[in-house]
């Protein structure tokens, strides 16, 4: 991963666990800076954590419940109670996250939890 993907709060896989970023900062030494993520008390280089792939569990840990089947039935519709988002889970086309109820507005192909959650608050404005 790039450490420009993360945000506190982020779910990762760290190798052994998923766990949620508790914090970003950078490492200082003599030769250099690098980046490091936070995970309660144990630091990860961002290359070092992997994704975790969105799945209808992650999506209703993430409070997405109501599911809306397409009437073809290779895909469904998953929203949080306020319905400001709508998540796409397709056969065909993949996973995506768009503003419910908006025509012609932008669509994005996602395949991690932590573009689910950073697109999910660059939309609404609210972290989940």
């Amino acid at each position: 991963m790039q450490h420009s993907e993360l945000r506190r709060g982020n779910y990762v896989d760290t190798g052994k666990t998923v766990e949620q970023v508790s914090q970003i900062k950078l490492q200082t030494e003599p030769a250099g800076a690098w980046p490091i993520v936070g995970i309660g008390a144990i630091f990860y280089y961002p290359h070092m954590l992997k994704g975790v792939a969105i799945s209808v569990a992650w999506l209703q840990k993430l409070g997405f419940t109501t599911e809306e089947v397409w009437p073809s039935k290779f895909g469904s519709y998953f929203y949080r109670d306020d319905r400001k988002v709508k998540v796409g889970m397709s056969q065909r086309f993949g996973i995506t996250i768009s503003l419910n109820n908006t025509q012609g507005g932008d669509e994005y192909m996602i395949d991690y939890v932590h573009e689910l959650q950073n697109i999910y608050q660059n939309l609404t404005g609210e972290q989940i």
